[in-house]
C-alpha cells in the first residue's frame, strides 16, 4: 500500500480532486533495469489524502505477481 498527500506546485492540498500516479519499480537501485510499470487514476479525500493498492493498476510492463523481491 502507500498512501500520501497530494498538493499542487504551490503546496496547496490537493482536497477533493482526481489525481493520476505512476509507480515504477527499479532493480536493485534508482537508476536500474525498471521491473514494473503500472498507473492509476484516484481521488483525494477532504484532506488530500489518497491510497493506492500498488499491483492493483494496469500493468504497463510485466506482472506484479511474478517479481523477484529477494534479490
Amino acid at each position: 500500500n502507500y498512501q500520501a498527500v497530494a498538493r499542487d506546485a504551490s503546496g496547496n492540498l490537493l482536497t477533493s480532486q482526481n489525481v493520476g500516479l505512476r509507480f515504477t519499480l527499479h532493480a536493485t537501485n534508482p537508476s536500474g533495469t525498471i521491473v514494473y510499470r503500472e498507473t492509476q487514476s484516484l481521488t483525494t479525500n477532504a484532506f488530500g489524502l489518497f491510497t493506492a493498492v500498488i499491483g492493483t493498476g494496469p500493468a504497463g510492463s510485466r506482472s506484479f505477481s511474478p517479481l523477484e523481491w529477494g534479490k
